[in-house]
């Protein structure tokens, strides 16, 4: 008779598997549709990362005074996709290389980021981006201090108003990447 592992036992192992990790740079929408696309990815938050303000809005955010950037946090399936594969994903939609601004989004709050949750990750992060990109990118690898989902309009924008028009490509997934 083949042994089999109690429930208890399977959930947790999916559980060990599930990782967080939140990204930023530019608009949160264009990121959470391009990171919707991705095999591995289970799910996607829209929301405001490491600023002052507790609870912020759109508003609050948008206008610059909260410290926090508009960001995506990105649970995935740590078995499947791997989180410096993840995080070369996201480097090829944004600009490294460009303080305070990603495209059309100019100010701290579209700041490019990496935020994680330990400190494993941390190392892992900062040593990819530190082999992977030339010297002077200014891409924030930190620790999270906070997250705020942003408001339910704000959630998978793209999959509500299909005929927006995001400002990065959001082909730049290769065949073998997307779900």
């Amino acid at each position: 008779m083949p042994y089999s592992l109690p429930r208890m036992t399977k959930i947790l192992m999916i559980d060990a598997m599930r990782k967080s990790i939140v990204y930023s740079g530019g608009s949160f929408h264009c990121l959470q549709a391009y990171f919707d696309g991705v095999k591995g990815v289970l799910s996607t938050t829209a929301g405001y990362v490491n600023g002052q303000t507790s609870h912020p809005t759109f508003e609050q955010v948008e206008a610059g005074g909260t410290g926090h950037a508009e960001a995506v946090k990105v649970d995935f399936e740590d078995y499947f996709l791997d989180l410096t594969h993840l995080t070369e994903i996201f480097l090829r939609i944004i600009d490294p290389y460009s303080l305070g601004r990603q495209g059309p989004f100019v100010g701290k709050q579209y700041r490019a980021g990496i935020y994680y949750q330990n400190l494993s990750d941390g190392i892992t992060l900062c040593r990819y981006v530190d082999t992977h990109l030339r010297p002077g990118h200014v891409v924030e690898v930190s620790r999270m201090d906070n997250f705020f989902p942003a408001e339910e309009a704000h959630q998978h924008y793209k999959r509500k108003h299909a005929f927006w028009n995001c400002p990065i490509d959001l082909n730049k997934l290769k065949a073998d990447e997307k779900k």
